[in-house]
């Protein structure tokens, strides 16, 4: 791993309290999709809450370094892979924050899992 790769894992690891990973099991796990293709990522990180998911998105805004959402990594074009920082918002943030019946919306985190939401909206 490069300075500059060290250096904004270092920086997020001090800053957010939701885990940072770079084992190299981790970046196996993530470095495919239900795609054919497979990319290393630079490590993973999984936010417990919104303002750290903002502060992770300053850092590599701040190193340039690419950002990678993730969800359930079923994407069939490669596109929950890459050589950046994946964000994995599936553990912490998975709240149904606003269900609201009469104009059909919802608010919800970023991780909410669909068939969560279907099964309150029901």
């Amino acid at each position: 791993m490069d300075k500059l790769s060290d250096e904004i894992l270092v920086k997020l690891k001090k800053s957010i309290t939701g885990e940072v990973k770079n084992d190299p099991v981790t970046k196996v796990l993530y470095s495919t999709d239900a795609s054919i293709h497979k990319m290393t990522p630079l490590g993973v990180v999984f936010p417990r809450n919104l303002n750290e998911l903002q502060r992770i998105v300053a850092l590599a805004d701040e190193y340039q370094v690419p950002l990678i959402p993730r969800g359930s990594g079923s994407s069939l074009a490669g596109q929950a892979i890459g050589n950046g920082l994946i964000i994995d918002c599936s553990r912490y943030l998975t709240r149904l924050v606003e269900l609201n019946p009469e104009d059909k919306s919802a608010v919800v985190e970023p991780g909410l899992i669909l068939d969560d939401l279907n099964r309150a909206a029901r």
